[in-house]
């Protein structure tokens, strides 16, 4: 859908391509310390090491970006 609407506007279709194909992978490296930052940080539980919290994070995120 994204890569229609890129070249419905006259955008860069490859460009577009390498935007989609990289966002997951984004998504998977950035979210985890989000996630072990507002969970250790703001809701101090600090329970948990930040090693363990970040591996528990993100293989969560990348199994729903499945």
């Amino acid at each position: 859908m994204v890569l229609i609407r890129t070249d419905l506007a006259g955008g860069d279709g490859d460009y577009c391509a390498v935007l989609v194909a990289f966002k997951p992978i984004l998504q998977t490296v950035l979210l985890a310390p989000f996630a072990v930052f507002y969970i250790k940080i703001v809701s101090h539980d600090l329970d948990q090491d930040f090693d363990s919290a970040y591996q528990n994070v993100s293989i969560s995120v990348a199994v729903l970006r499945g």
